[in-house]
């Protein structure tokens, strides 16, 4: 399922003006020390954002839970988080409308290769700068990282 489809099924959990924002994340992340590796991580995770607004007071909340019970569940945090604070004021709050959605920016920083997060590539090139900091007597320290974020 697309990142569209996933905040146009969370909208469908809504009521009210809401606005849905999905972030995927996949990345690759290593960590080294006296040219060792000390931590390597990889993350494929999917987070969902619902904001709503309610007489101009606004309520949010984030879930990792894509069925529709989750996002069920996170469409009625933002929405009873906006009723609570548009309750609790004296009168109407003074947030805007939401704007239409717009089109994505146009980019040209995909990188395919780097898309794959193959982890020998980390591997590899922790090795290519282990292997230099030997041959010049000297030590790495640092850290690698690649992603993909949509």
């Amino acid at each position: 399922m697309s990142e569209l489809d996933l905040a146009q099924r969370a909208l469908s959990f809504t009521r009210g003006e809401a606005q849905a924002t999905v972030t995927r994340e996949r990345s690759l992340f290593s960590r080294f020390a006296v040219s060792r590796p000390t931590q390597a991580t990889r993350i494929d995770d999917v987070s969902v954002a619902i904001f709503c607004v309610h007489e101009g007071h606004t309520g949010s909340a984030d879930t990792n839970d894509v069925s529709d019970a989750g996002l069920r569940d996170v469409a009625a945090q933002a929405d009873a988080a906006a009723r609570s604070a548009a309750a609790a004021a004296p009168g109407p709050g003074d947030y805007p409308d939401l704007p239409e959605p717009a089109p994505a920016s146009a980019h040209d920083g995909y990188d395919a290769a780097t898309a794959l997060l193959d982890p020998a590539v980390a591997g590899a090139a922790l090795q290519t700068a282990f292997d230099g900091c030997a041959a010049r007597d000297t030590e790495a320290f640092g850290l690698w990282t690649a992603g993909v974020v949509d």
